[in-house]
């Protein structure tokens, strides 16, 4: 954090402070005249956003999570000072997991010019946001439908750009190019406030029918569950990757010529892949294919894999096994038939005289001939003991040599799309 970023930083720390301490006198006031039934509703929706938080973490500039809509809810319902000092409050109970060890930990301990930071911003947006929904002068008014539907939109809306606002200006005084994520991060938000502002208007009915307090808690249980579940996909999702990462890197360490080819081919086949037009799935499972392709040197002899001459015809014939031990290794993995035929196909030819299996391109899926050609490729500009890498151009000119013979005419012409990209790249 530069000097920029700390001055602005606690000139909005001092801000969320003065809107704590006003919101905290207000809610003083209402809990006093709403007695022990107050206190505890409070207590409870203190305690229920402290559980949101802990699993779903802090609003962002890109998502507003439950918890924050929750907080919404209770400004619609109460008051806008009771939301801030309940979500402030609700900082003492909340614990996150940490990444690295898996452990909980409270949210106090995490650095403390963050936490003030981000707890200003929401006692900010949901402060001066309230502003659009009710009138300082006025006495509170119950949530009325449909009369209130309006104002509470402008107040979800305002309360979500304002937060976005200190969290850019955040990021711009730190760098200069941050406009780009803060654009899209706008995207989000103009995407996601909506949904947001709904879910918090249907909480906010609950809240006000008979018996609508267990009702709003048992909704927000169902979307709370369905995120935690969600959330431990993306963990084993993230476990996923670090493993196949751990293969890839397997076969870097046995080959030093293979130093970063895994990813190099990877994002080749992207580009390609996406000037083909191949769906997002599709991609998905090409990139993972081109991460795993080589998984099957890892039963091969590494004096072969080392060695700084040509193979002789014996020393072919074990390393065209390859595809086979790669296909074998992550044949019993939870992985897509496409990613497991791009790994045994990748050495296939559009004419059918490749390896293992002698197919011709033209009876694969699309991607294993993108993967295919992309490995040769960024192979041929790899420098060699013995021989020198190939330039892009020098590389693009044996593509179109062997068009309609080792390599897939479409798949041609998409590398001659993105011929300037891959100079570049």
């Amino acid at each position: 954090m530069n000097g920029r970023q700390t001055t602005f930083g606690t000139l909005a720390v001092i801000a969320g402070a003065g809107a704590f301490y006003v919101s905290f006198q207000e809610t003083a006031r209402i809990t006093a005249i709403g007695g022990f039934p107050m206190m505890a509703r409070l207590g409870l929706m203190m305690l229920f956003i402290a559980l949101l938080r802990s699993v779903l973490g802090r609003p962002g500039a890109q998502r507003t999570n439950l918890a924050y809509v929750m907080a919404l809810a209770v400004s619609l319902v109460y008051d806008a000072a009771i939301a801030v000092v309940v979500y402030e409050a609700s900082t003492l109970l909340t614990f996150t997991r940490d990444e690295r060890t898996g452990k909980l930990r409270s949210a106090l301990n995490e650095p403390l010019r963050e936490l003030l930071f981000s707890d200003a911003v929401v006692a900010l947006s949901i402060t001066l946001g309230a502003l659009l929904y009710r009138s300082p002068a006025e006495a509170p008014a119950l949530f009325r439908w449909p009369a209130s539907i309006r104002p509470a939109c402008g107040f979800a809306l305002a309360a979500a750009g304002i937060s976005w606002a200190l969290l850019t200006v955040m990021a711009l005084l730190g760098r200069g190019r941050a406009w780009r994520s803060s654009l899209r991060s706008l995207f989000f938000l103009i995407l996601r406030t909506p949904l947001g502002a709904a879910i918090a208007i249907l909480l906010t009915m609950a809240l006000q029918m008979e018996g609508g307090g267990a009702m709003a808690i048992l909704c927000a249980a169902a979307l709370l569950a369905a995120r935690f579940a969600y959330t431990r996909y993306q963990s084993g999702r993230a476990q996923y990757e670090r493993i196949i990462g751990a293969l890839s890197e397997a076969i870097e360490a046995k080959d030093s010529y293979a130093q970063g080819h895994a990813a190099r081919v990877e994002r080749c086949a992207a580009m390609v892949g996406r000037a083909m037009g191949l769906s997002g799935r599709r991609l998905s499972d090409l990139k993972l294919a081109s991460r795993l392709h080589d998984i099957g040197k890892v039963g091969i002899d590494d004096i072969m894999l080392r060695k700084d001459s040509t193979l002789d015809e014996r020393e072919w014939k074990d390393m065209r096994k390859h595809p086979v031990i790669g296909h074998k290794i992550i044949e019993e993995i939870e992985l897509s038939e496409r990613v497991k035929g791009a790994v045994l196909h990748h050495h296939e030819s559009y004419d059918g005289t490749g390896y293992p299996q002698g197919l011709k391109m033209s009876e694969l899926p699309i991607e294993d001939s993108i993967l295919a050609t992309s490995s040769a490729f960024i192979a041929m500009l790899c420098d060699r003991a013995y021989r020198p890498g190939l330039s892009v151009d020098q590389a693009m000119d044996v593509l179109r040599e062997g068009s309609g013979r080792q390599f897939h005419p479409e798949v041609v012409r998409a590398f001659q799309k993105c011929a300037k990209r891959l100079r570049t790249a």
